[in-house]
């Protein structure tokens, strides 16, 4: 394990590769991440529940259905689905007549790993409206109709902008820093890619998904990307960070340093 450090007027950060030592607790980060993630997943897929039971019924989640119009929303039921993040639990919507048939997460399938990273990494910062919508056409595939596809995008969409711009706590006693690498469908091609995911632990111990950024291969503009957004959002102070097996890493802990500095 490597160890660097950086004395500032607020303190001293300790930067360690693989898991922060913060007291007596040793953090997970990886554990963290994926278990972070995988809430971020149920968020997107409800979201996509939710438009797809509006664009079946005709009406928003919290109107009114048209005049004589019988079928209405009748709760949700659960549903446990596999993702490569872990088990997760999804909030179905139903209807009283019970003919919604859900198509992003359809009612007999049971495992949606391979297009489950991708659904996350639309949080990321670094990823156009376009390239949303492009994405949910590609996971939801040919076989449904384009205007469905559009209503779940402008659903999930507004989603995401509050995810990203929502205000951050002012201090976190640590950062872990992961990284996850994707194929993504741009410009006609196949790009890989990879999503930055920074997680911070506040002084309970709590961990929360700071930011997401996403890069091209090799790309350093997530450094301060991802900074930036963390002063913006109202951050001003960090103990210690994590991260393992991240090229560039010296330049990342040094740009998470200089909040702290600044």
């Amino acid at each position: 394990m490597r160890e660097v450090s950086n004395d500032t007027m607020s303190g001293s950060i300790t930067v360690r590769t693989g898991v922060v030592q913060m007291g007596e607790t040793v953090i997970k980060a990886n554990s963290d991440v994926k278990s972070l993630q995988r809430e971020l997943l149920g968020r997107a897929l409800e979201n996509a529940l939710d438009g797809e039971m509006e664009y079946h019924l005709g009406y928003r989640k919290n109107g009114r259905p048209g005049p004589g119009q019988k079928n209405r929303r009748n709760g949700r039921t659960f549903k446990r689905i596999r993702t490569s993040m872990g088990d997760l639990l999804l909030a179905i919507p139903r209807d009283r007549q019970g003919s919604f048939d859900p198509k992003i997460v359809p009612k007999y399938k049971r495992s949606i790993e391979g297009v489950d990273r991708r659904i996350v990494a639309l949080y990321a910062r670094g990823i156009p409206v376009e390239e949303i919508e492009q994405t949910l056409k590609t996971t939801y595939g040919g076989n449904v109709p384009p205007a469905l596809v559009s209503h779940v995008a402008n659903s999930i969409i507004g989603d995401i902008s509050d995810w990203r711009s929502r205000p951050l706590q002012r201090c976190y006693v640590d950062i872990a820093i992961d990284a996850m690498f994707l194929e993504w469908y741009e410009r006609g091609a196949v790009q890989k890619k990879v999503v930055y995911t920074m997680v911070g632990y506040n002084e309970g111990g709590d961990p929360e998904i700071l930011s997401m950024y996403r890069s091209d291969l090799g790309s350093s503009n997530w450094r301060m990307g991802m900074v930036d957004d963390m002063k913006s959002r109202g951050v001003e102070h960090i103990g210690a960070v994590a991260a393992d097996g991240i090229t560039g890493l010296p330049d990342a802990i040094q740009a998470v340093v200089s909040l702290a500095q600044s």
